[in-house]
């Protein structure tokens, strides 16, 4: 007897694992009083080094959580895409966003701040962006 496992919906976990989805979250901040929801894979240490690095544009938003205030420089040395850089305070206030092009070098605040959201550039996240930069002529979505 042949069952179709997609009718009862067990052929989508045969196919994602289920590690996965534990590091998936998602981040509510605000920026000018609004508010505003992403879903972002959290990174290990080893991924902070790594970020959007040699990935493709249809890969997850990361979120970068350092736990302090830090403040770090960015670059997007090998990453192939455009994309959204936001800097949180530990409030989730957004401190400075910035849309950053491929091999870029020096990508910082003025401000210290404790967490990162990378949010690339793709029709996936194309109403989030045009809400927080706007619908700019320059865009690559």
């Amino acid at each position: 007897m042949f069952v179709n496992i997609a009718s009862f919906g067990l052929y989508k976990n045969l196919i994602k694992p289920r590690f996965a989805l534990r590091f998936m979250e998602k981040v509510i901040f605000s920026d000018k009083g609004n508010e505003y929801c992403v879903e972002c894979k959290r990174v290990s240490f080893l991924g902070r080094m790594f970020g959007l690095m040699f990935k493709s544009r249809n890969t997850h938003n990361l979120i970068f959580d350092f736990n302090r205030s830090v403040k770090l420089s960015f670059h997007s040395y090998f990453v192939f895409f455009s994309f959204l850089i936001i800097f949180l305070d530990g409030n989730n206030k957004v401190l400075y966003k910035k849309t950053v092009e491929p091999f870029t070098l020096g990508i910082k605040p003025r401000e210290e701040y404790s967490r990162v959201i990378e949010i690339p550039l793709n029709l996936k996240n194309k109403t989030i962006i045009e809400l927080l930069v706007g619908k700019k002529k320059g865009l690559n979505i």
